[in-house]
Parts: structure tokens; C-alpha cells; sequence
């Protein structure tokens, strides 16, 4: 398969999740072997961050990028999207410190990017077949790797309330599956963590519009999927694995994932330069 990028340039505008502010990306082409750059365009010298997993600087509640000063918050939904669609090089300014949550889910970003033009380009690229097993685990959060012959998902969530228990899903990635499957699917909290998010500032931004806010006795909107928030786990999962760069060949099964443990796989496997 070649690496692909867009035709045209689009931009997005709105509120962060987790800093409450307002910013806008502006999407353009990038040539061969570029990747995926951010540029943050509101700092003096529009200083730059590559969406590898090296720049990595925090996994609380989303994925940060940084470098030195520098950093670019909740990446992980856009990120999603571009690897849905099997985009592998563009270039991104971005107005503030947090991208848009738009309304929370891939959805926005991914028809975006199809208005845009998806465009092949000439230069293969870069996979990674697993030819080992592995498990990298957390707690009581798993992630277990067996070798595939394509990117295969399966993923299960459990929590402490009636609505929600124990959810799973299970796909093989392909762009249709992630445009029809994942990427609508959107953000979600609950009501008693609220207070104790804020306090840590986050979730300054997440309103009714951008999330799924899970009350005592039901949903604050109507769901997408009836197991919606498993399927954005695996969303969630889809933007930190775009941080290697390489189009995996695996099954990846998590039990009761994060981010954290999404990053700690990726340092894991790519240990020995990815050259597999």
C-alpha cells in the first residue's frame, strides 16, 4: 500500500475538551516520508511536534504531545481519523494548545478529511507484521498482541454502573469499518468523576455537545451504538497506535485499557527500531 495525504486544505474551529478554550486547525498536504506535523502557530518561530509516540508527554484523560515548552493536547481523535482513512503525511497548524473536540468523536475530523480529497502518493508504507506474542498489562488493564495478517481489534470495558457493566467489540480495521463503526462514536464521563476533573483542570470544555454524560439513571443523550463507549475506547486506541507511523498487522485485544497503557505497548514493541 502507498502512503496517502490530501488534496486540499480545510480547517476546523472549535471549544478543547479538557482546557475549555477555543482553537482551529488548518489542514494541508505534506509530500512523501513527512508524516504527520503539528505547528503551533500562536507561539513565536511556529514551533513544530511530529505525531510520534516519542513526544508523548502526558496520558492523563487524552494523549499530549510535546517539546520542551511546547505541547498539543487530545490529539488522539484526529489521529483516529487519519489512520481510519489511512492518511500517513499532512501538515497541521494549530491556533492554541488543544485541538477542537468538535463533538467528541472522529466523525467530524474524518469527513473533513474525505471532502479534502484523500490522494495516493509514491512510496509504500512502512508496516509491521507481529511475530510474537505479547502482553503488556497495568493493574488490572491488559493489552495482549498476537500476530494477524491484518489490524484486528477486539476490545471489552468494564465499569461499576448499571448502564454501562462490561461492553465489547471486535473489528477488523478497514476504512469502511472505522467510518461506519468507530469513528462516531464519541467521548464519554461520568456525572460523580465531574467535580474531581475540574478540580484537576480538566474537562473544562467537555459540555452536552462533545461528550456522553453518564448520570445516575440514563444517558445525557441518545447513544449512537447501544455499546458506544467500548467502540470510542477503540477509537481512542486507533489515535495512539497512529503515533508509530506504521501500519501494524496484529490483534490487539485490551481489557480495561488507557492511554497509558496504549503508550506502553507502543514503547514495548518498537523498542528495537520498529524494523520488523
Amino acid at each position: 500500500m502507498y502512503q496517502k495525504t490530501i488534496e486540499n486544505n480545510f480547517e476546523l474551529s472549535g471549544i478543547g475538551l479538557h482546557t475549555g478554550k477555543n482553537s482551529t486547525i488548518k489542514v494541508f498536504p505534506a509530500k512523501e516520508n513527512n508524516g504527520i506535523v503539528f505547528y503551533r502557530t500562536d507561539l513565536p518561530n511556529k514551533p513544530s511536534i511530529p505525531a510520534n509516540y516519542s513526544k508523548v508527554t502526558s496520558t492523563l484523560r487524552s494523549t499530549t504531545l510535546g517539546e520542551n515548552s511546547v505541547q498539543i493536547a487530545t490529539v488522539e481523535h484526529f489521529l483516529a481519523a487519519l489512520y481510519g482513512l489511512g492518511i500517513d503525511n499532512l501538515k497541521i497548524e494549530l491556533n492554541g494548545e488543544e485541538l477542537p473536540a468538535l463533538d467528541g468523536s472522529a466523525l467530524i475530523f474524518t469527513q473533513a478529511l474525505q471532502n479534502a480529497g484523500i490522494v495516493m502518493q509514491n512510496i509504500l508504507k512502512k508496516e509491521y507484521l507481529i511475530k510474537e506474542p505479547l502482553i503488556i498489562h497495568e493493574d488490572d488493564a491488559y493489552l495482549i498482541v498476537l500476530p494477524d495478517n491484518k489490524l484486528k481489534i477486539t476490545y471489552i470495558i468494564q465499569f461499576p454502573h448499571s448502564l454501562v457493566g462490561t461492553q465489547w467489540f471486535s473489528f477488523k480495521l478497514n476504512k469502511q469499518t472505522f467510518i461506519n463503526d468507530i469513528a462516531p462514536s464519541r467521548t464519554f464521563g461520568f456525572s460523580e468523576e465531574i467535580q474531581t476533573l475540574f478540580e484537576k483542570k480538566l474537562a473544562l470544555g467537555g459540555n452536552l455537545e462533545n461528550a456522553i454524560l453518564i448520570k445516575p439513571d440514563g444517558y445525557s443523550s441518545p447513544l449512537r451504538f447501544s455499546n458506544e463507549l467500548v467502540r470510542h475506547k477503540c477509537l481512542d486506541l486507533l489515535g495512539d497506535l497512529a503515533l508509530t507511523g506504521l501500519i501494524l498487522k496484529a490483534h490487539i485485544i485490551v481489557i480495561k485499557g488507557n492511554h497509558a497503557l496504549n503508550i506502553k505497548f507502543i514503547h514495548n514493541l518498537l523498542s528495537n527500531g520498529g524494523n520488523n
